[in-house]
């Protein structure tokens, strides 16, 4: 069922005869603010720190809509890194893969695009940072794209891992429909299902899922706990950020729905860590550098706090209504 949003209303407030006075028109005269600008003003608004590199989720296209997917065809290559205490980065400086620590486990969070760079970044990267790979329980994989499906299948049979997706993308990683590029590997043969709210408890590590359908039909977002020192911090990973669906007043309102309901979940969570499994979209290639770089009583780079946190879901929900206002009525 399609969900139905209230548009803000404008806020001019001018009298009619300060309107005149001032050489404007009146505003009954003057031209209405389009429900695109509304949602692109709101937006703007919440679009400081690590919200702002959503922003240009609300520009309208030039040309085509669905390029053929570029990741993987330069492995772009960043040293892994400890993030939490439990959280780990082993992927790229163009797309990411997360291992979390359970104490009784490994989790990893995708992997990346090909069975070559599962070998090779991500063990490579678990072995440099003092993780046993052999220890790798449970492959998540956050959507049905071959640049976060790839490695799976090779490290599920390599280390006796189980790999988990969303009943909707497992279909999709099967179907001859599915968007494809020659550098990614097969996906794996469909192991786990979870379902939304459905909690996977591993050692230590609680890591809730919900499906989050936009990027793909059953693109998965994950709340988790992790700690620096004494500090207890709640993660909200947002499970497919960009707009390459096809272009309908339909897609563009199911991303909407789910990037704001996300938000009053990890609202609800406390969430207030912000994380993607593109660097692009939580700053991880700046947070990485901060990492190495700093002092361990430095603040994390990556706990933005629960305002920001909510900003970021407030942009991708606001963008993607307004590309919805935008669509209707135009649509291919």
């Amino acid at each position: 069922m399609k969900r139905r949003y209230a548009f803000l209303p404008a806020a001019i407030g001018w009298s009619t005869a300060a309107a005149a006075l001032a050489g404007a028109a009146p505003p009954a005269q003057r031209p209405a603010i389009s429900e695109y600008d509304r949602h692109v003003a709101v937006a703007k608004a919440a679009a400081t720190g690590v919200a702002a590199r959503l922003i240009g989720l609300c520009a309208l296209p030039t040309g085509g809509e669905r390029r053929p997917p570029a990741f993987g065809r330069e492995r772009q290559l960043i040293a892994p890194q400890r993030v939490f205490d439990q959280l780990y980065y082993v992927g790229l400086a163009n797309l990411s893969a997360w291992v979390i620590d359970t104490g009784d486990g490994l989790v990893l969070i995708d992997a990346l695009n090909n069975a070559g760079e599962a070998n090779e970044v991500i063990v490579t990267g678990m072995q440099r940072l003092g993780l046993d790979p052999a220890k790798l329980r449970y492959i998540i994989v956050s959507h049905g794209h071959g640049d976060h499906y790839g490695g799976a299948a090779t490290l599920a049979t390599r280390f006796g891992a189980r790999v988990i997706a969303s009943d909707v993308d497992w279909k999709l990683m099967a179907s001859p429909a599915r968007m494809n590029n020659p550098a990614w590997s097969p996906p794996p043969a469909r192991d786990m299902t979870v379902t939304d709210g459905q909690t996977l408890r591993v050692g230590r590590t609680a890591i809730t899922f919900y499906v989050t359908p936009g990027h793909t039909p059953g693109t998965l977002s994950l709340i988790f706990g992790v700690n620096q020192g004494a500090k207890r911090h709640v993660a909200a990973f947002w499970g497919g950020t960009a707009f390459n669906f096809a272009p309908t007043a339909a897609n563009f309102a199911t991303y909407a729905a789910s990037a704001k309901r996300f938000g009053r979940i990890a609202e609800q969570a406390g969430a207030d860590v912000i994380l993607s499994n593109h660097p692009t979209y939580d700053n991880t290639v700046a947070n990485l550098a901060i990492l190495r770089d700093g002092k361990p009583a430095d603040a994390n780079p990556y706990v933005v706090g629960r305002q920001a946190t909510g900003n970021f879901f407030t942009v991708a929900s606001e963008c993607a209504q307004a590309r919805q206002t935008a669509t209707q009525g135009n649509e291919p």
